[in-house]
């Protein structure tokens, strides 16, 4: 990944809000759904997903935590680099997980039986 698609997705990624709140009503807005606890299907990942397809990189393969709380993405398939996520978003990120907006949890085919 080349510095100018790392800045490209952490703007996108800042777009997303300025709170953990913000950051939830913008992917509620968009349609986005996800899993908690899942690097591939969280609401964030999707996100991603949809501007890695667009911008020709790879998909994300892991939301990780590391130093200070935060998180970030590490990249697959000959496109090797990570992106920090902003505040909002990887606050958000720990809050989904921690099933504080289950509004945004994806239903599985199973539950809704």
């Amino acid at each position: 990944m080349t510095p100018a698609q790392q800045v490209t997705l952490r703007s996108a990624l800042t777009a997303l809000g300025d709170t953990p709140d913000e950051v939830a009503n913008t992917l509620r807005r968009r349609g986005i759904y996800g899993v908690r606890h899942d690097a591939a299907r969280h609401p964030v990942a999707r996100y991603l997903m949809g501007l890695t397809a667009a911008a020709g990189l790879a998909t994300p393969l892991l939301l990780a935590p590391y130093g200070g709380g935060q998180r970030r993405y590490v990249w697959v398939s000959g496109e090797p680099g990570t992106v920090a996520l902003p505040w909002a978003a990887a606050r958000f990120s720990w809050a989904f997980d921690a099933g504080q907006y289950p509004e945004l949890e994806e239903v599985e085919e199973e539950d809704a039986r």
